[in-house]
C-alpha cells in the first residue's frame, strides 16, 4: 500500500470516527433539554401589590402578584430554565378576606425565551399574617404542554396593625417563598 493511500485511509478513518463521536457528545445535552421526568424549582419569591391598600374594610381591590421560580432542576440533574409569572385580578378583599378557591390561567416566561400556559385550580389559606396559595393543573400550551404542575407560594404580610391605619400596599417582601413542581403528563 502506498504512503498516499495509507494517508487517505487514515484520514477517512479519522473523519468517520469524528462523525460518530460528535452525536455522542451532543446527545446528553439534547436529552437533558427534553427531560420528561420530574422538574422542580425549589426556591423562588412572591410579591403582591394592592391598589388601593388592603385594610380591614372589604372593598374592591386590584392585586398584582409576581411569582418567580429559581434553581430549577430535572430528574437527570440537568438545570432547567428559571421562570416567573405576573397576574392581575380585581376582587373584593380585606386583611381578613381573600379568594379561597378559584381557577385561572397563568403564563410563565422562562429565561430561555420560551413560555408556558397553565390552567390551574387554586386553594388559598390565610393563617397568622401569611397567605399560602396552592395551584394544581395542566400545562395547556408552550413549553411542558401536557404535563402537570403544582405551584405553591406564601406571602408574608406586614403586621396586621397596619390594616387599622392606611392599610397594606405590598405583601411578600422578605420571607416569602415559591415552589414549582412539573410532573410527567
Amino acid at each position: 500500500m502506498s504512503k498516499h493511500t495509507r494517508t487517505r485511509t487514515l484520514t477517512g478513518a479519522i473523519v468517520l470516527a469524528s462523525s460518530l463521536l460528535v452525536p455522542l457528545s451532543i446527545a446528553p445535552a439534547a436529552h437533558a433539554a427534553e427531560d420528561r421526568g420530574l422538574i422542580t424549582c425549589l426556591s423562588g419569591d412572591a410579591i403582591e401589590e394592592y391598589v388601593p391598600n388592603l385594610t380591614y374594610v372589604p372593598r374592591t381591590i386590584t392585586s398584582t402578584t409576581t411569582v418567580s421560580f429559581d434553581s430549577c432542576t430535572g430528574t437527570l440533574g440537568a438545570l432547567a430554565p428559571d421562570g416567573f409569572f405576573e397576574y392581575t385580578k380585581t376582587s373584593t378583599m380585606s386583611c381578613l378576606l381573600s379568594d379561597l378557591l378559584g381557577t385561572s390561567a397563568r403564563t410563565i416566561e422562562w429565561d430561555d425565551g420560551e413560555t408556558s400556559t397553565i390552567s390551574l385550580t387554586w386553594v388559598t389559606a390565610r393563617v397568622g399574617g401569611s397567605v399560602t396559595a396552592t395551584g394544581t393543573g395542566t400545562f395547556t400550551a408552550g413549553k411542558y404542554a401536557g404535563r402537570i404542575a403544582t405551584i405553591v407560594y406564601t406571602l408574608i404580610e406586614p403586621d396586621d396593625v397596619l390594616c387599622l391605619g392606611d392599610g397594606i400596599d405590598l405583601a411578600g417582601s422578605g420571607g416569602s417563598a415559591a415552589t414549582l413542581a412539573i410532573l410527567p403528563g
